[in-house]
């Protein structure tokens, strides 16, 4: 068993912006599969990585030890990892990137039994999100549509169709975003399962698309000869920040801290930058491996990535973010 010295301590620290910084890193390493998807538990003390094997991996986020696995009884990729908001339950959506060996899987966080599968998206499913009640799960995928669905029955409850496939959601869930093939965005409302505006955007958003938690704020990156990171009202589709100092490669993943101060941002080939939201300042970069997701935590301490490759090895990183009470 891999075990990762990790110590996150807990005391409230009131830590200036200026002061935030991504330190000690911790790497958990592995070798003959690659890491797709990352998902943290509400709680904050455990996290599930899942990828090109048969197991998503359950891990504590103080020490990095392996906590169990559940088995996802299938061999295909896993592209995406929620968790509801209770706890009990996990979602994974498996695939190809065609049509083959499509759906989405609930698992007991607990017990590691497959409570039941979603089947209708007609081609793999990106983004996956559990509303505040845990009983109604939402899903968008390559086939360009948003579904909404029991998670007792499996029962496919709405479906909408969308002009993309990859969503980023506030933190009560309640509100989602969606980069379109069309120069803008979708803004729709999860719980009454409606569009509320489409705007347009300049330049013209593209995959990857996050939502800060209080909904105010989107972050999209340029295309592949523009690799800046774009700050959006939310509102209004003003453009109201630029993240860029020259990058080494394009952006493959945004994430906003769940204070909305921070915006995390990891670039496909390279590593990760931290940038102050309010200021466009850039607050700290580090070096890093093939991106494949990144995440806070709920308590905005530690940030992690999923990265590399089956060839190359594989594994997360984790930092902690400007806490000095984090130590070796």
């Amino acid at each position: 068993m891999l075990r990762v010295a990790l110590v996150l301590l807990t005391a409230a620290v009131a830590v200036p912006l200026d002061a935030q910084q991504l330190t000690d890193e911790r790497n958990i390493a592995e070798t003959g599969e690659e890491y797709g998807s990352l998902a943290f538990d509400p709680s904050g003390n455990k996290f599930y990585t899942a990828g090109s094997g048969n197991l998503i991996k359950i891990r504590d986020t103080a020490t990095g030890e392996l906590l169990g696995t559940i088995d996802e009884q299938l061999s295909c990729y896993t592209w995406a990892l929620a968790v509801s908001p209770d706890g009990e339950t996990i979602a994974a959506s498996h695939g190809s990137s065609g049509t083959d060996g499509v759906e989405i899987s609930l698992f007991d966080t607990t017990t590691g039994e497959l409570r039941t599968k979603l089947v209708g998206h007609d081609k793999v499913s990106r983004s996956l999100l559990f509303l505040q009640d845990s009983k109604t799960i939402v899903t968008s995928g390559d086939d360009n549509t948003l579904r909404w669905w029991d998670t007792v029955t499996g029962e496919n409850l709405t479906t909408a169709k969308v002009g993309g496939h990859t969503f980023a959601a506030t933190g009560d869930g309640g509100t989602i975003v969606i980069a379109t093939d069309s120069n803008g965005v979708e803004i729709w409302d999860t719980n009454e399962r409606a569009l509320v505006r489409r705007l347009t955007l300049n330049p013209a958003a593209t995959y990857p698309i996050a939502l800060s938690s209080d909904g105010k704020w989107i972050a999209t990156s340029g295309d592949w000869d523009d690799t800046a990171v774009y700050l959006w009202n939310a509102e209004t589709g003003e453009n109201v920040g630029k993240f860029d100092d020259e990058r080494r490669d394009r952006v493959d993943c945004i994430a906003f801290s769940p204070d909305n101060r921070l915006v995390g941002v990891a670039e496909l080939n390279s590593g990760v930058t931290l940038w102050d939201r309010g200021t466009g300042k850039r607050l700290s970069r580090t070096s890093g491996g093939i991106a494949h997701g990144l995440a806070f935590d709920p308590s905005g301490k530690c940030l992690a990535q999923v990265h590399g490759n089956s060839e190359g090895g594989s594994g997360v990183t984790l930092w902690s973010v400007g806490d000095p009470d984090f130590t070796n």
